[in-house]
C-alpha cells in the first residue's frame, strides 16, 4: 500500500469519528444528510474515489475503496 492510500484511510477515519459521530443526533432528527459530512467527504475527493483518474476520480482499488468505507 502506497503512503497516500494508507494516509486517505486515516484521515476518514480521524473525519468520521469526532465530526460525523457529533452530527449525527442533529442529522436523525432532521432526517437527512448532514450537508458538512458531505462537504468534508467531496473535499477528500471520497464520492468519486473509485473513479479512474484521468475522468477525475482518485483511481483507488477495490480493497482500498473497502477499508476506507470501513473507516
Amino acid at each position: 500500500m502506497e503512503q497516500w492510500e494508507s494516509d486517505l484511510i486515516s484521515t476518514v477515519r480521524e473525519l468520521s469519528r469526532p465530526k460525523f459521530v457529533e452530527r449525527a443526533p442533529l442529522s436523525d432528527r432532521e432526517g437527512k444528510f448532514s450537508q458538512e459530512n458531505i462537504a468534508d467527504l467531496k473535499a477528500l475527493g471520497i464520492p468519486g474515489m473509485a473513479l479512474p483518474k484521468a475522468i477525475g476520480g482518485l483511481g483507488v482499488s477495490q480493497h482500498l475503496l473497502l477499508q476506507v468505507l470501513q473507516g
